[in-house]
């Protein structure tokens, strides 16, 4: 079982290459050509986004603009509302991954299952997804998942892209299907990376003292229960293995 942080990254860049825009090449190029040190994903983004108008007009500028090589890329790039639309996105959608933290082995699962459900009501309605297992639930099924106009793309994003729509309106098939595809992308590697169906954490639950509270009352087993020597076991064995790998 890996660190959940690290399977959220791997998860996240499933989808930054599902929108087939050079993202990280854009912002380690630009990183590597001030020489600054490389942040967070997320991090990087909001930054470049802040400094957007500055950088554009930097490498629109440079004496090196015209030669083939990083800055002419930037350049172009930098220039395109495409791709500054993808940062908008990204901006938004990445957060909840981003801000992730390590939990207590016996909350993992209950985190685990929260952000995925979370993450699948960005392009798909609550009804697929309250009271559904989440092997059930068929998210890749574009005629299931929300309307164009109804899908997640954060404030920023929808605002530029309304306000750019003359501009982009051939564009917008290609990047509406590019944002499915990377919510599908990064929805498959949670489902696949995840311990969704380890037992001994699903059953680890009992050890929240949150958890104990959602037993039924008449069965007397939210003040009563007990975790079992064997279930102690497993949680001292499950979390010595969860921090050493």
């Amino acid at each position: 079982m890996g660190c959940i942080c690290h399977l959220v990254q791997l998860a996240t860049g499933c989808g930054i290459r599902a929108l087939h825009q050079p993202i990280e090449e854009i912002l380690s190029s630009i990183y590597a050509h001030f020489d600054i040190r490389w942040l967070s994903l997320l991090t990087c983004i909001k930054r470049v986004l802040s400094q957007w108008d500055a950088l554009q007009a930097y490498f629109a500028s440079h004496e090196d603009v015209e030669k083939p090589g990083k800055v002419k890329m930037l350049a172009e790039h930098l220039t395109s509302k495409k791709t500054k639309f993808f940062f908008l996105f990204l901006s938004q959608v990445l957060k909840p991954l981003a801000e992730l933290k390590e939990f207590m082995i016996h909350r993992l699962h209950q985190e685990m299952t929260s952000l995925v459900r979370s993450f699948m009501g960005r392009f798909l309605p609550a009804s697929l997804i309250a009271d559904v297992p989440l092997k059930d639930i068929k998210f890749k099924e574009a005629s299931l998942q929300f309307p164009d106009k109804e899908l997640f793309l954060g404030a920023a994003a929808q605002t530029f892209l309304e306000d750019n729509m003359d501009e982009l309106s051939s564009s917008v098939p290609m990047m509406i299907k590019a944002v499915r595809d990377f919510f599908v992308a990064v929805t498959t590697k949670m489902m696949t990376a995840f311990p969704l169906d380890n037992i001994i954490l699903q059953n680890l639950t009992v050890l929240n003292q949150e958890s104990r509270h959602q037993f039924s009352p008449n069965s007397g087993a939210a003040h009563s229960y007990t975790p079992s020597k064997a279930v102690l076991l497993a949680a001292k064995h499950c979390t010595f293995k969860y921090n050493h790998q």
